[in-house]
């Protein structure tokens, strides 16, 4: 996110986000089209995740996790499964 000030006053952001490669997109899809369930948990704001996980047909995404709390989820979803 880039945030913007014209003469020293907030004037508003842009957003920014990496565009998606086409096997990824490809990927999900096959993944999805097999129905595994497919979770997004991103670092993004909840509006770019949104974005994000609609382009590529996820439905059930968390925004706003940081890397400990992804790697936290993991773990908890792979001790989960693995029981």
């Amino acid at each position: 996110m880039i945030y913007v000030a014209v003469d020293g006053k907030y004037a508003g952001y842009i957003s920014v986000a990496d565009p998606l490669k086409p096997s990824a997109v490809k990927a999900l899809r096959e993944l999805k089209a097999q129905g595994i369930r497919l979770v997004m948990l991103t670092g993004d704001n909840q509006a770019t995740a949104q974005e994000i996980a609609r382009s590529l047909g996820i439905e059930d995404f968390k925004a706003g996790f940081s890397r400990h709390k992804k790697r936290r989820s993991s773990k908890s979803f792979k001790a989960r499964v693995a029981s």
